[in-house]
C-alpha cells in the first residue's frame, strides 16, 4: 500500500464549541495513541500544519471531535482535515474484510461497543430437564412488553451512527420464533453502525426471513437438543444456513447421555461448522474420562470450557467496551455481576464505560471468561468471538493452568 496516492478531504462544523468538547476518557486516551503513532502522510502535513504554518491558523493533531478523533482540527474556523492514504487504505480493505468475514472491530477502537442484549423474555417452546425456563409460557401482555422493550433497543442502536456496534442477543428462553426478534435482527443488520448482530437460538423457528438480513453481519450461535430436537430438521436447517451465507456455530450440552447423537451430528455437520460442547461442570467430578476424552475430540476447546477462572481483580474488558443490557436500558458489566452501572436511554451513558478490575471470585461462563484479558481468548477466537467460532487460522492454545 505505501507508495499509493494521498489525497485530503475538508469540512466545516456547524456544531457549537460546547458540542465539540463532548467527548470521553476513552477517546481522549485514543487520541494522544494516535498522535504518537502518525502514518508518514500525517506526519509530512503535521509538519506543514503546526505552529500557525499555514495562514497563521492553529492546528490540533488527531483532536477529538464529540465521539470522533479527526486527523488534524483548527478550532477558529471549526475546520476538519483529513488524510486519506497509506494506513487509511488500509483501514478500507479492513471494513471490506469486517464486513465480509464478521470480524470484530479491535479492542483499541474506543467507539466500538459490543451489547449482550437480554430482554424479559423468559419462555421456550423445549422442555429441556436441564434448564430452569423450560416450556414456560409468558402471557400476550408480557410477551407486548418484550416486543416494545427490544424495539426501542434498537432504536436506540439506530440513534446512536457514531458508534459501533456489535450485539449478541442472549435471552432466557427461545427467542427467534417470536416475529419481532426476526424482524429486528433483519433491521439492525442493515444499519450501517452495526458490525454484527447474533443470538443464542435453539434453532426450532422457520428460516424464512434469513434471506432478508445481511449476510454478512448477521451469525447465529445455535444449540442442539437431543432430547427435543429432530436432527434431520436441524441439519436441514444448517444447510439453508450455509446456503445463505449465514455465519452460525453448534453447541450441544455435555451430557454423557448424549454421546451417540453428539458423534452422529459430528459426523454429518460440514467439517466447517463448530461444534462445540459445553461444559455441565457440576458433574464433571464424576464424568467417566473416557466421555470426557470423547467430548474434547469433538470439541478442541472443550476444556476451556470445564474451568472456573480467577477473575477477582483482574482486568477485564466488561464495564468498558462489553456491557450487559436488559429490557429496560440498565446497564451491568456483564450478565454475572448484578449490580447497575447505569442506564443506555440516559444522555450520559458513556460516563459508565470504565475499566474496572472485576468483583467476583471466579468465572466460568463463556460469554462472561472471554472479556477476561489475561486468558486471551480473542486470539483463538478471532473474528467469531461473539458467535462463538474460533478463528481456524490461529492455533488453538489453551489458557495457562496457573490462571485457572
Amino acid at each position: 500500500m505505501m507508495g499509493m496516492r494521498s489525497w485530503l478531504m475538508l469540512w466545516q462544523l456547524s456544531m457549537t464549541p460546547e458540542r465539540i468538547r463532548g467527548t470521553t476518557p476513552n477517546i481522549v486516551a485514543a487520541a494522544r495513541r494516535l498522535r504518537q503513532n502518525l502514518t508518514p502522510a500525517e506526519q509530512k502535513l503535521w509538519q506543514a500544519l503546526k505552529k500557525r504554518q499555514l495562514g497563521g491558523m492553529r492546528f490540533r493533531c488527531q483532536h477529538p471531535v464529540s465521539s470522533f478523533i479527526v486527523d488534524f482540527y483548527c478550532p477558529e474556523h471549526r475546520l476538519i482535515v483529513e488524510v486519506d492514504s497509506d494506513i487509511h487504505d488500509l483501514q478500507v480493505d479492513y471494513d471490506a474484510a469486517r464486513t465480509a468475514q464478521n470480524a470484530l472491530p479491535p479492542p483499541y477502537n474506543p467507539m466500538h461497543l459490543t451489547i449482550l442484549y437480554r430482554g424479559p423474555l423468559v419462555s421456550c417452546n423445549y422442555g429441556c430437564q436441564y434448564c430452569p425456563f423450560a416450556k414456560r409460557q409468558q402471557s400476550a401482555p408480557e410477551l407486548q412488553h418484550d416486543r416494545i422493550s427490544l424495539e426501542r433497543f434498537a432504536q436506540w442502536i439506530a440513534e446512536h451512527p457514531d458508534r459501533e456496534f456489535s450485539i449478541l442477543v442472549t435471552p432466557w428462553g427461545e427467542a427467534l420464533i417470536h416475529s419481532w426478534y426476526q424482524q429486528t435482527l433483519v433491521h439492525l443488520s442493515h444499519l450501517p453502525n452495526v458490525c454484527k448482530v447474533a443470538i443464542q437460538t435453539n434453532l426450532s423457528c422457520t428460516l424464512d426471513w434469513i434471506e432478508q438480513a445481511h449476510p454478512g453481519r448477521l451469525a447465529l450461535w445455535t444449540t442442539f437438543h437431543p432430547d427435543w430436537s429432530n436432527q434431520e430438521v436441524f441439519l436441514e436447517k444448517c444447510r439453508t444456513l450455509q446456503q445463505q451465507g449465514i455465519r452460525f456455530s453448534v453447541g450441544v450440552v455435555g451430557f454423557s447421555r448424549f454421546r451417540d447423537a453428539i458423534a452422529q451430528l459430528r459426523q454429518r455437520l460440514p467439517q466447517e461448522v463448530y461444534l462445540w460442547i459445553n461444559a455441565v461442570k457440576p458433574e464433571l467430578p464424576q464424568l467417566d474420562p473416557q466421555d470426557r476424552a470423547f467430548f474434547q475430540s469433538i470439541d478442541p476447546l472443550y476444556e476451556i470450557n470445564t474451568q472456573h477462572y480467577l477473575s477477582f481483580g483482574k482486568a477485564c474488558r466488561a464495564g468498558q467496551s462489553v456491557i450487559s443490557v436488559d429490557g429496560e436500558g440498565t446497564i451491568r458489566r456483564c450478565h454475572f455481576i448484578r449490580e447497575p452501572i447505569g442506564n443506555i436511554y440516559a444522555s450520559n451513558f458513556e460516563e459508565v464505560l470504565q475499566e474496572r478490575p472485576c468483583t467476583n471470585e471466579t468465572c466460568h461462563c463463556h460469554i462472561g471468561y472471554i472479556n477476561l484479558e489475561y486468558l486471551e481468548l480473542e486470539k483463538i477466537f478471532g473474528s467469531g468471538l461473539l458467535e462463538r467460532i474460533p478463528d481456524q487460522k490461529r492455533e488453538l492454545v489453551q489458557p495457562r493452568s496457573t490462571d485457572i
